[in-house]
């Protein structure tokens, strides 16, 4: 212990305040006992108020991190019930266990290594005791949201509280005419029958062929015009990189087998015959992007790499088809500054990537708009069996789809504030509050898991 340190005297009253307390049958009579019983400096002399006017100078030149001592010794002069200010602290729960916590303290662990140690130490349990018991932020529930682009797929928290893609009926489809229905059955044959050449095929072009197979289904009617587009222009883009290296004579991984890039080329044939035929992807086919439009494309898409990185490292926050479609969008950027689809790609890609975001936002909306739901799943979740993982697998399903919130996606949103803030202020320049919509999420999510 340090020797004359003035937190050594608080230490003593500390010790006596809560052995005193314990014995108080009627805290509020206790509280008024407070205005007359001073912790370090006995009985109130009839000069008190001068002595502690400049004790208290003394403490802050000492050192300013008695500010805390200085607030609760006050509030007990005041007849305050609580020693510190936690405002929600029912029953003074919080209150009380800072007190216990203070008394059980010993030399080695905590008084003995000094004041600043001591006072910073006290503080941050005020600290975060008033984060658990403070009440549950409140927003605007008109507030505005980015809507979800027509040009890229569109997301939502679905019934399971998982990011996902939107119903098909809110996709944009395909022109549905009986030509194209005959040259949509061609193209999905032919996707199938080169997909048989198997590890011929080289891991890039076979997973871009899969994901082209799996946004043709069976059914016309079912296929989502984005992701046709998106695909097939991935099968573009590497039939184009093979041709520019078929003739070299350097190995070069862009190259592929003579039946391999045959049977790719007849299929983009049939592909490009189809999307020329359909209004929507030949749109999509047709538009450029000019340089100033470039150079801001790739100032978002650096915005949102890191974020994206988060994305796909929490795999639990999304379906499967939502997080494949980050993903691809991902391959689809990787590509030569030259290759004339390479600005579609990028501005596609973002545009997928807000409506992702603007899927996550909505759910932080619904979760403010309704934090006691939110409190009830989650604490339902505790009582369950799941300890700290706040029951993630107990609250999918314990109210319904009435509620379409889950909390493996507002931690995602409160952990990753900072990114997301960032990437926001960028891709979405004309929704200036939306980092106030993070910073609640957050503070949603903190006052939930405390």
């Amino acid at each position: 212990m340090i020797k004359d340190d003035p937190v050594n005297e608080f230490r003593f009253g500390v010790e006596a305040d809560v052995e005193w307390l314990d014995f108080q049958d009627d805290e509020i009579s206790a509280a008024r006992i407070f205005t007359r019983r001073s912790l370090w400096l006995g009985f109130r002399p009839k000069s008190w108020n001068n002595q502690w006017q400049i004790l208290r100078f003394r403490l802050l030149q000492i050192d300013p991190t008695y500010a805390v001592w200085i607030d609760w010794y006050e509030r007990r002069i005041r007849g305050e019930r609580a020693a510190f200010d936690l405002p929600g602290d029912k029953y003074r729960k919080e209150d009380k266990a800072i007190l216990r916590r203070l008394a059980q303290a010993t030399d080695a662990d905590f008084w003995g290594k000094g004041a600043t140690y001591v006072n910073t130490t006290l503080q941050s349990w005020i600290d975060e005791a008033r984060a658990r018991v403070a009440p549950p932020p409140e927003i605007d529930s008109e507030i505005d949201v980015p809507k979800q682009e027509a040009e890229a797929i569109a997301y939502g928290v679905n019934a399971d509280g998982k990011l996902d893609r939107l119903p098909h009926a809110d996709q944009m489809h395909l022109r549905d005419l009986p030509d194209q229905r005959r040259s949509y059955a061609d193209i999905r044959d032919a996707a199938l029958e080169l997909i048989e050449e198997g590890q011929r095929l080289g891991p890039r072009l076979g997973a871009a062929l899969n994901r082209f197979i799996q946004s043709l289904p069976d059914r016309f009617e079912d296929a989502e015009a984005y992701l046709v587009w998106r695909d097939g222009n991935a099968l573009r883009r590497l039939h184009r990189a093979h041709r520019l290296v078929a003739d070299g004579q350097e190995p070069d991984p862009a190259r592929l087998e003579a039946a391999v890039a045959e049977g790719l080329g007849g299929l983009l044939d049939l592909y490009n015959n189809f999307a020329f035929a359909d209004d929507g992807l030949r749109a999509k086919d047709e538009a450029r992007v000019s340089p100033q439009e470039r150079t801001d494309a790739e100032e978002e898409a650096r915005a949102a790499s890191p974020l994206i990185k988060a994305i796909l490292a929490r795999p639990e926050i999304a379906t499967t088809e939502a997080l494949d479609d980050i993903a691809a969008d991902v391959d689809a950027t990787d590509l030569p500054i030259d290759d004339p689809y390479s600005g579609q790609a990028i501005a596609q890609a973002n545009r997928t990537k807000r409506n992702w975001v603007a899927g996550l936002l909505e759910g932080a909306r619904k979760a403010l708009r309704n934090p006691k739901l939110v409190g009830y799943r989650l604490g339902k979740g505790v009582t369950e069996g799941a300890g700290k993982a706040i029951g993630y697998a107990a609250v999918g399903g314990a109210i319904g789809s009435t509620y379409l919130f889950h909390a493996p996606i507002l931690e995602f949103i409160a952990t990753h504030a900072a990114l997301l803030e960032d990437y926001v202020a960028i891709a979405y320049s004309g929704y200036p509050h939306l980092g106030d919509l993070i910073r609640r999420a957050k503070a949603l999510w903190e006052c939930w898991r405390s």
